[in-house]
């Protein structure tokens, strides 16, 4: 996993830990959701590698959109 120490689209170090969702199609997992506090985005970190993230969409469950 992959922990963001800035917002991945304005660079900035202001980033709050909103909540907790769990991954409800392959893997329950939870994973954090944070916002950066200068230019508002929402994000997953710690986020799977890319390495990592083929496990998320091989679910039979999984739909792309």
């Amino acid at each position: 996993m992959e922990t963001l120490e800035h917002c991945p689209i304005c660079k900035s170090t202001k980033i709050e830990n909103l909540f907790k969702s769990p991954d409800k199609v392959s893997s329950g997992e939870l994973f954090e959701i944070s916002k950066c506090h200068d230019c508002t985005f929402r994000f997953t970190s710690q986020r799977p590698t890319i390495d990592e993230a083929a496990r998320y969409y091989q679910s039979d469950k999984y739909v792309s959109h």
